[in-house]
């Protein structure tokens, strides 16, 4: 059943790429120009009907030039499928953003934007979600560091939400220490 769908598929939509795993998930590898025009005909389409988008999901990979990999997981009532749809972008680039079609996106989008900084372009509602209003970071990228960069407390006395800077101890110059295990090499 499944060549019948990944032919068909081919023939319809420009993807790049088409996989499947073991147990069947399909990943559609898609360029970010052409994002719109897959999720638009997967949905309307009356033989595919992926009419619910459940997931957008973000990885980082700070080594790659397109360091992000948004996955978008979509259900189909009428078929018992799931699709996941991918996209790779660099951290500045804009995506277009999904919730013209499905809702269901815009909360996902504003999630991604908050946690990792990936731009939706024509996101009604793209703010902060998780994180302080003012907080000029995306905590999951894996670049940012683990003690973050800033400590938040209130002071009782004035009635106030503070920010300081955090010293980490591990940034500051280490001295060399000379020992036997400094000299060993890693096979």
């Amino acid at each position: 059943m499944f060549k019948n769908f990944a032919k068909t598929l081919k023939n319809i939509l420009p993807f790049t790429k088409i996989y499947t795993n073991y147990t069947n998930n399909t990943i559609l590898y898609v360029e970010p120009k052409n994002l719109m025009i897959c999720l638009h005909v997967l949905k309307q389409h009356q033989v595919y009907r992926f009419t619910i988008m459940s997931v957008i999901s973000c990885i980082d990979y700070p080594e790659k030039l397109k360091r992000f990999e948004l996955v978008y997981t979509m259900l189909s009532i009428d078929y018992p499928f799931v699709l996941n749809v991918s996209i790779a972008v660099s951290e500045f680039e804009t995506v277009l953003s999904s919730s013209i079609l499905f809702k269901s996106a815009v909360w996902l989008e504003r999630e991604i934007w908050d946690m990792f900084g990936v731009y939706f372009k024509h996101n009604h509602d793209l703010r902060r979600i998780l994180t302080d209003y003012g907080f000029p970071y995306h905590p999951l990228r894996k670049t940012f560091p683990l003690m973050g960069f800033t400590e938040i407390y209130y002071n009782f006395l004035h009635k106030k939400i503070y920010y300081t800077s955090l010293t980490v101890s591990q940034l500051k110059n280490v001295k060399k220490i000379n020992s036997v295990w400094s000299n060993l090499k890693v096979l």
